[in-house]
């Protein structure tokens, strides 16, 4: 049935996560195939606001990364350090760690309950195949 000219359109659940879900495939698929060691982040969802978890998703890390280091701000100076990931078992926190992150296998940075502190830049520093690749990327808070 179609859509009456005037009546408000239905929103659903599946409606309010299409662009963010197609974001992170598009990023995704555009990775280079095997041999390269390019990642690339997004953030999800896209436009998180005070209060909710958010994920700094890291694609193309999955079975490849040797390791992983998550700082606030553009820096990679020890007190903006927030998590480093060495092995599956091995993480350890850094000064810049409020408690409230994690880190997922594929080097994806998880973080609760956000702040208004938590704005800003950070910087990912991964190491995979003998290479170093620092990524940027910017969280900012709606509303």
């Amino acid at each position: 049935m179609g859509h009456l000219p005037g009546a408000p359109h239905a929103h659903t659940w599946a409606s309010s996560w299409t662009g963010p879900i197609l974001a992170v495939c598009v990023l995704f698929s555009c990775l280079p195939l095997a041999g390269a060691v390019d990642f690339g982040v997004a953030v999800v969802p896209p436009h998180p606001t005070v209060g909710q978890t958010v994920t700094l998703l890291v694609g193309g890390a999955r079975g490849v990364a040797q390791s992983c280091t998550w700082y606030r701000r553009s820096s990679t100076s020890e007190t903006d350090r927030i998590l480093t990931f060495t092995s599956p078992d091995t993480q350890s926190q850094g000064p810049a760690s409020t408690g409230r992150e994690t880190l997922g296998g594929d080097c994806s940075l998880r973080i609760v309950g956000l702040t208004p502190q938590d704005n800003g830049s950070f910087t990912l520093v991964i190491r995979a195949r003998g290479r170093s690749q620092a990524l940027f990327v910017r969280l900012q808070l709606a509303g």
